[in-house]
């Protein structure tokens, strides 16, 4: 009776806890690893409590033990199906998909573990069990430890994706293919099981028979057949997709660069061997920044792993849109969509490990490990550190501080904020009181050990500055987009919403706007999301839907709940405007989201707009280019049409993004200076980029002095540092 009561307590319990209270991928995985130790469990309890003596009885105290287990698993996913009258379950047919693929096999895989065990321990059954049980899931530390990868696969849990920001987990034909093999090798041990049992306890033979006949046993059978599938999944590991060694990676992507500190290796193609140099020389210098504001002196090797696209690095290492460090190894994993600040950000946390805990190097917990990088960036949402920690205080989207510095209270916490308090807070730390003190507190955990005072007291103290910093309008606004986000476990259906999103993410990109529309369409019958929101508006405008674009995004901005994450969307809403010659209406949604500053990109995209909107007789044509869902080569082609500055400006942009410096440069210097002031910022920037890639450092230098009076506080900082970069400072 017990073993129906455990089962069914796995469900009651997880019904009471976010993310696994409903049929999804976290129960599954929760139900395949104690539903499986209990499977094994009842084994060793039959084959201890039963006399089995024959084949038959071996055989049929196995199936008997997985039945009962199947029924057992099988009722507690209908309780937690139960559960769905009162948590949305967004995806049944997923959720059955994911139970079936990871608990079933994980009930043959323990019960055949379990009679290998009953046929070798005379005494402790349980207790060996349990060690082995507790080996096989060992693995999955052991994998994610000593490898590149972060995601494990094993035959307990089947499918472990790592720790990482990515929300969507699908089923995919490695979890399948994966699981068959894992069915075959769980065959092969239930036969060695059998064949150790009869061993002990061996057949009696009749008395009739003096020279009895000696057929091959079906045990022998069953290895023969499916021993070699089990050999072959583990020799074809990488190649299958079921692991990712660091030498099968270096194959899959080729290039390589060694320039020290670093060896960059990177998807030869997709990333130029300049590019690559590019990289090393700028994170070269940001490297020797930090270990001169830490007070470092080693200068060991650092290997960079550059993937050609998230996808890619998701099949290789399990992450796709986070990047992340394994400071233990000293490597970095990025894509080369990830900006030059992402990288920074993930070699903080290698340059950390020189002061960090053995053996894995790093702090004593997430606020201290993810506060010391960000505090190394410098900036958070391209913001001076303390006024981006202001805007969550503003906001009222900050945490209790002392729960940062526990892994549950990090991890609850939604990620831009705990991010930007910790590294506020770390920055603050650094600043006032010197490397020395932070990295005893970063090793050892003790505050008061490390500053003579306790948190509180140094919390009181970083509060008073960044209580006084003003903050406006347009940073509540941003606070509000960028702070006031759920966390996965307050997300309804986390996994499936985003799995859907990125489905109709991929239709846009590939110009599938009608069939993207009913994707978001689909996605928002679910849960209304910002992210299907803003698809469906993105949608709605390459098919020139504008009426309905209006009505729906003008609905959704002044949505309490939503409006505050949605400030994207005046974007497409002054397109639509201006689609439609309403071009005060379109100015007011350009000059809102300007003032909102989310980013350097978004106020460059605003002024372009309302520099293109006022250029006259070119204001159609300037329409086209910047509305028109067509590839980048076609977009741009047009502008050969258009005799205007802004129309040289935006081809020099293009130009940089084709690594064209020179042609770029003198483009841009020919020009002259733009009216607006986000444009004229950037000019100037492009034309100091571009000389700086060339080498030119020293002409470069004027070109970032010009620009750092035109920046806002966090660009002034930015472009500070370019300066730096060109002085050698």
């Amino acid at each position: 009776m017990v073993f129906p009561v455990l089962f069914a307590l796995i469900a009651i319990v997880c019904s009471q806890i976010p993310l696994l209270n409903y049929l999804g991928f976290e129960f599954s995985a929760v139900t395949a690893v104690i539903g499986g130790y209990l499977a094994g469990l009842m084994l060793i309890r039959s084959m201890r409590t039963e006399a089995i003596r024959y084949d038959e009885n071996y055989w049929l105290a196995v199936l008997r033990t997985l039945g009962f287990a199947s029924a057992f698993a099988t009722v507690s996913a209908l309780l937690m199906l139960a559960n769905a009258l009162l948590v949305k379950n967004c995806s049944l047919s997923e959720g059955a998909l994911f139970f079936i693929l990871l608990v079933y096999p994980s009930l043959l895989f323990s019960i055949g573990l379990a009679s290998v065990v009953a046929g070798v321990a005379a005494r402790f059954r349980p207790a060996v069990y349990t060690i082995i049980f507790l080996l096989v899931l060992a693995q999955i530390p052991i994998v994610t430890l000593t490898g590149p990868q972060i995601y494990a696969f094993n035959p307990i849990i089947g499918f472990f994706p790592g720790v990482t920001y990515d929300e969507s987990i699908q089923i995919t034909e490695r979890l399948a293919t994966y699981r068959a093999f894992s069915i075959a090798g769980s065959l092969v041990l239930i036969a060695v099981g059998a064949l150790l049992w009869r061993r002990r306890r061996p057949s009696p033979v009749p008395a009739e028979a003096e020279h009895p006949a000696t057929p091959i046993p079906r045990e022998w059978i069953l290895i023969a057949l499916l021993l070699p599938a089990s050999i072959l999944a583990f020799a074809m590991s990488d190649g299958l997709g079921f692991s990712s060694s660091e030498s099968y990676i270096r194959t899959r992507l080729a290039g390589r660069l060694l320039s020290p500190p670093f060896e960059i290796v990177y998807a030869s193609g997709p990333v130029t061997r300049d590019q690559a140099e590019r990289i090393a020389r700028f994170q070269t210098f940001s490297v020797e920044r930090m270990r001169r504001n830490m007070e470092l002196r080693s200068n060991d090797p650092i290997t960079i792993f550059i993937y050609a696209t998230p996808e890619q690095k998701a099949r290789l290492t399990g992450a796709a849109r986070t990047a992340f460090a394994k400071p233990w190894l000293r490597q970095v994993h990025v894509s080369a969509s990830d900006g030059q600040q992402t990288l920074t950000h993930e070699l903080g946390h290698i340059v950390a490990a020189e002061f960090g805990i053995t053996p894995l190097l790093i702090g004593r917990n997430p606020g201290l490990i993810e506060g010391f990088a960000v505090a190394m960036e410098g900036r958070a949402y391209e913001e001076p550190l303390h006024t981006a920690a202001a805007m969550t205080l503003n906001a009222g989207a900050s945490p209790d501080l002392h729960r940062l510095y526990s892994i549950s209270g990090f991890m609850s916490a939604s990620p831009g904020v705990a991010y930007t308090l910790a590294g506020s807070f770390s920055r603050y730390l650094i600043d006032r009181y010197g490397a020395a003190p932070f990295k005893r507190l970063y090793a050892e955990g003790d505050v008061v050990e490390a500053y003579g005072k306790p948190l509180d007291s140094l919390l009181t103290e970083w509060k008073s500055i960044v209580s006084a910093i003003e903050v406006d309008d347009g940073l509540r606004r941003k606070a509000q987009y960028y702070f006031k986000r759920p966390t996965i476990f307050m997300k309804e259906c986390a996994r499936v919403i985003a799995q859907m999103n990125q489905e109709t993410a991929r239709l846009l990109d590939d110009g599938q706007h009608e069939e993207a529309l009913v994707s978001a369409d689909r996605s928002l019958a679910l849960s209304r999301t910002p992210e299907a929101i803003l698809q469906r508006v993105r949608a709605l405008s390459a098919l020139r839907f504008f009426d309905e674009l209006i009505r729906t995004a003008s609905d959704d901005l002044v949505d309490t709940t939503l409006g505050g994450a949605l400030l994207p969307l005046r974007l497409r809403l002054g397109d639509a405007y201006w689609a439609q010659g309403k071009l005060d209406s379109a100015a007011f949604q350009y000059e809102l989201l300007r003032n909102s500053h989310l980013s350097s990109a978004y106020n460059e995209v605003c002024a372009i707009r309302l520099s293109a909107m006022r250029s006259g007789p070119t204001s159609g044509s300037f329409w086209n280019v910047l509305t028109r869902e067509a590839p980048d080569s076609v977009r741009f082609g047009l502008l050969d049409a258009i005799d205007h500055p802004l129309a040289a400006y935006l081809r020099a942009g293009h130009m940089l993004a084709k690594d064209r410096f020179t042609e770029a440069a003198t483009l841009l210097a020919g020009i002259g200076p733009l009216r607006e002031r986000e444009l004229e910022y950037s000019r100037l920037r492009r034309i100091g980029r571009a000389l700086y890639e060339r080498g030119e450092l020293a002409k470069a230098l004027p070109y970032y002095a010009q620009a750092l009076s035109l920046g806002r506080p966090g660009e002034r900082l930015d472009t500070q540092d370019w300066i730096d970069r060109c002085s050698g400072r």
